[in-house]
């Protein structure tokens, strides 16, 4: 009996080796076409780490396929030997697709390399914690005609230099396939709307843009008309009070479905007048000061969401200062807890400094 339990132990085993074997094998029997596209997802000295030298085939594969390169990922210690061997060597022009920086050494030594002729066809370019110089320096040496994305973030200005990035990217002539543009955190000057020259041209691929630096209204409303297929903006306006843009004739933008707007006050007005240039909005995000107590009544609200039909997610943030207006504290608190169906809202108040922030998330 226990000679028959150990042969039954052992064929289990056995069973259990084949089973995990072929499950191995599996990858390496998938196509050519599949795993290129399985390896788009990692960046490069990822799967130099993991698959290159396992065999002739994934060191072919990954030379010929479309890759990701993240410097941050690449050890200092064999940094110059990886982007200045293995890239120039194996890599072709036009197979590096994306570039990710956050140390400017790095983009100092890659811009001053023969390896940046590897990197000339970016479709997306992502810097960050660099100097204008070396953005400048990076644009220049790439194909702007294949650009689709740029993220520049915490990007810094020498003194005495004047550049305007917005002005550089805002134009159809240099960048006619751009389709997302973030610029968040970078010096004064850097990011600007009243530079940018409004010609007939128009960036007609542009879906995304995200600006961190207060501009005005009206130059915001100019820009957009030069970005006929816009679906996403994230902007900080300067302030919402301005009586002449009702005045204003600004082509409605039909494509808009995503609306983030930061401003230091707000005039109920111009918000309205905002809202109806974007009909079609499914996410709307406000933060804002205020000092009309209407704005704290939810029918108000709930009223200008039914008009909006296509709208999904809302995330309001108000402060008002309490020395402003005639409510209590406990009638802001009241007149908060009325938001009702068919949203669901999740809401918090805060009384800091005598001033009221009313934060109200919807769901419908």
């Amino acid at each position: 009996m226990p000679k028959r339990t150990n042969e039954l132990y052992q064929f289990n085993i056995d069973k259990k080796r084949i089973k995990y074997v072929n499950h191995i094998s599996t990858f390496e029997t998938m196509s050519n076409e599949l795993i290129m596209e399985l390896f788009e997802y990692f960046d490069l000295y990822s799967l130099y780490l993991t698959f290159y030298s396992l065999n002739s085939r994934f060191n072919s594969i990954i030379c010929y396929c479309q890759v990701h390169v993240n410097l941050d990922k690449i050890d200092p210690l064999y940094f110059t030997s990886f982007i200045g061997n293995f890239i120039y060597s194996n890599i072709d022009k036009g197979r590096i697709c994306s570039l990710q920086s956050s140390m400017s050494h790095q983009i100092t030594v890659l811009v001053n390399d023969i390896v940046m002729d590897r990197f000339i066809l970016l479709r997306s370019l992502t810097l960050a914690r660099c100097s204008i110089d070396l953005v400048i320096q990076i644009l220049n040496r790439i194909e702007k005609s294949t650009l689709e994305r740029i993220s520049i973030t915490s990007c810094k200005r020498f003194i005495g230099r004047k550049y305007s990035l917005t002005q550089h990217l805002l134009s159809a002539e240099r960048h006619p396939s751009l389709r997302s543009i973030n610029l968040r955190l970078c010096a004064r000057g850097l990011v600007s709307l009243t530079d940018v020259e409004i010609t007939t041209q128009t960036l007609n691929r542009l879906e995304y843009l995200s600006l961190d630096k207060p501009s005005e209204i009206e130059d915001l409303l100019h820009i957009l008309d030069l970005l006929p297929n816009l679906q996403s903006l994230n902007s900080i306006i300067n302030n919402l009070t301005d009586p002449f843009l009702l005045s204003i004739q600004v082509k409605q933008c039909l494509l808009l479905s995503r609306l983030t707007l930061t401003s230091s006050i707000i005039q109920i007005s111009t918000l309205e007048y905002l809202l109806k240039l974007f009909p079609n909005i499914m996410y709307l995000y406000l933060d804002f000061s205020s000092r009309s107590s209407k704005l704290i009544d939810s029918q108000y609200w709930i009223d200008l969401f039914e008009k909006m039909h296509l709208l999904r997610r809302v995330y309001i943030r108000i402060s008002i200062p309490l020395f402003q207006t005639t409510l209590s504290h406990e009638q802001v608190r009241d007149r908060v807890k009325l938001f009702k169906r068919p949203w669901f809202f999740t809401r918090n108040l805060i009384n800091r400094m005598h001033t009221i922030r009313i934060i109200i998330n919807g769901i419908k």
